[in-house]
């Protein structure tokens, strides 16, 4: 993986916006947005601008539905799937005339279970606490449709 300075940055974005340029490709800055990833507690003021905008600094921030922090820690993103993983099997206990378990099954592997797993090779619990959390989730939710 290759760091990249500040004025290396600063060239790297220059580039870019000469290629949108290039390509009459129109950029929409309420979107772009910059994060420092480090495990450092301070942060090195940064100030970074796009077409004359000065890019917002986040600590958090969303790609592709993956919650993703300043120190590459994925707890946020586990908390939220395990939020609306709980609140969908609820939901399929409330609103499934059947009770058969076959039918609860499916409907666990059709509605809850690609919320579990949506990009877990991304952000897989490494810690234990994050996996004691997700794991009990998942079983959790399959204990109450068996």
């Amino acid at each position: 993986m290759t760091f990249l300075r500040l004025s290396s940055f600063k060239k790297v974005l220059t580039v870019f916006v000469d290629w949108a340029d290039t390509w009459q490709l129109k950029l929409c800055q309420s979107k772009f947005q910059h994060m420092r990833v480090s495990l450092r507690k301070t942060t090195i003021p940064s100030t970074y601008s796009l077409c004359g905008n000065i890019l917002p600094s986040v600590l958090e921030c969303i790609d592709l539905g993956v919650y993703v922090d300043c120190a590459l820690s994925f707890s946020n993103h586990i908390s939220t799937i395990v939020t609306k993983a709980k609140l969908r099997s609820s939901q399929i206990l409330r609103f499934f005339l059947s009770k058969d378990p076959v039918v609860l099954a499916k409907a666990f592997v059709v509605y809850v279970r690609p919320i579990l797993e949506y990009s877990s090779p991304v952000w897989s619990p490494y810690g234990v606490s994050s996996a004691i959390i997700y794991e009990k989730a998942f079983r959790n939710a399959q204990s109450i449709l068996y």
